[in-house]
């Protein structure tokens, strides 16, 4: 296995929706670690599919699909087209009554109820009219809050089970956003249960590290060609899996 380290300098980039480096898109970079929301690392990557149940999360409205809305002199409001509207409360509804199956445990889980709650909130709301801008922050809304809700139940159906399994080692998820990590402890512990990570350390640790390749920092003229850290050498990702 090829191993590549993050960059050493400051990375001003992250990972995009489209899998591009670019600010913004705080749901689908790879996450920083963190326990408490150990789920966030097992967001879904994008996908296209039309049959993925998913799809409505990572749906792009167009201005075709915005109607507009006049209230006597108020002008300026819009809201989703109706049959939109329809078509995704009607998959957030699927997809809340496939959650029914789950334990009392699971479906008591702190973020799990925070999840369900947003959703029907999202949910009604979608329907409302307003500006362009906050109709569709009310529908980013509602799709991050439908795949960090996934994301919770998969972590507490099958990642948490897998990190309890000292005993086994399971294949590397290439379907996952994965994570941030910082610690090597940590790093190892998902290693074994197949969520893909980028361990990040400080440079000081390299003179005593045994690394393999070192990417340079990355900016915004980023490709799918990664600079090695101190090399005119570049390492070409673009057939990678997950994308990069």
């Amino acid at each position: 296995m090829s191993v590549v380290y993050a960059p050493i300098g400051l990375c001003k980039t992250w990972m995009h929706k489209h899998h591009n480096f670019g600010k913004g898109d705080p749901c689908l970079w790879p996450q920083p670690w963190h326990p408490r929301v150990g789920h966030l690392a097992v967001i879904p990557n994008p996908t296209d599919s039309l049959t993925h149940q998913l799809h409505w999360t990572w749906f792009h409205p167009s201005p075709s699909n915005y109607e507009v809305i006049v209230l006597g002199s108020v002008v300026g409001l819009v809201k989703l087209a109706s049959p939109l509207t329809l078509k995704i409360r009607n998959a957030c509804t699927t997809f809340l009554m496939s959650l029914s199956h789950l334990p009392n445990e699971f479906l008591h889980d702190k973020y799990m109820v925070q999840g369900h709650d947003q959703l029907r909130k999202y949910s009604l709301a979608l329907s409302k009219p307003g500006e362009l801008s906050m109709v569709s922050l009310q529908l980013a809304c509602l799709q991050q809050v439908g795949l960090e809700t996934f994301a919770c139940c998969q972590w507490l159906e099958k990642w948490l089970p897998c990190l309890r399994d000292v005993n086994h080692g399971f294949p590397l998820e290439s379907f996952i956003i994965s994570t941030f990590v910082g610690n090597s402890s940590t790093a190892a512990d998902l290693y074994q249960i197949g969520v893909p990570m980028w361990l990040v350390r400080n440079e000081t640790v390299l003179p005593i590290a045994s690394l393999g390749i070192v990417v340079a920092t990355l900016d915004k003229d980023w490709t799918s060609k990664l600079p090695v850290h101190g090399s005119d050498l570049c390492i070409n990702i673009s057939d990678e899996q997950p994308l990069h």
